[in-house]
Order: structure tokens, then sequence, then C-alpha cells
């Protein structure tokens, strides 16, 4: 999703995967910091690290030339998908 979006944009997404990978890797390391401390919390520990994730990712957009405002949608990055006549949920539904 990452790189879709940096494509979108009209830049480089040679670095998405790295990226989600320490997105992930943060969320998870900061989940379990958590349930060990709970030393403050969970709706301000979910806050800081929204906050920490959007300003990366919002600085690399910037950087690329790019302004995102979070109050708003960002454009879509693959057609909607629809259910089709005939499509894998019927084919196994007849066996």
């Amino acid at each position: 999703m990452i790189g879709d979006y940096l494509r979108v944009f009209g830049l480089d997404s040679g670095a998405a995967e790295p990226w989600a990978y320490g997105i992930t890797g943060l969320v998870q390391s900061t989940g379990e910091w958590w349930l060990q401390r709970r030393s403050m919390s969970r709706v301000h520990v979910v806050e800081y690290v929204t906050r920490l994730i959007w300003a990366a990712l919002s600085g690399v957009l910037r950087d690329g030339g790019v302004l995102v405002d979070p109050d708003e949608p960002l454009p879509p990055v693959r057609p909607r998908l629809t259910a089709q006549p005939g499509g894998l949920a019927e084919r196994r539904a007849d066996g």
C-alpha cells in the first residue's frame, strides 16, 4: 500500500517494503512495551505512535514535493473490487 501511494504521487517506491517493516516493528514493539509497562493509557500510546508514523510518511511525501492533508482522504490507488457473477465465492459454493 505504501508503494502504491508513492507511485500515485510520482515518487520512488523502492523503500516501501523497508518502510512497511519498520512501521510494523514500531507498532509491535510499542505494543509489547505497553503490555509490560502500562505506564500511560492505551489511548495516549496509540496517539503517539500514530503521530510518529504520520510525521514520517508525510515528511517523505513533503520531501518529494507532495503535501497531504490528514483530514482529507487520499486518492484511490486501485479500482474498487466488486463481486462479479461467477466469481470465486460463487465457484466455491458450487463446489
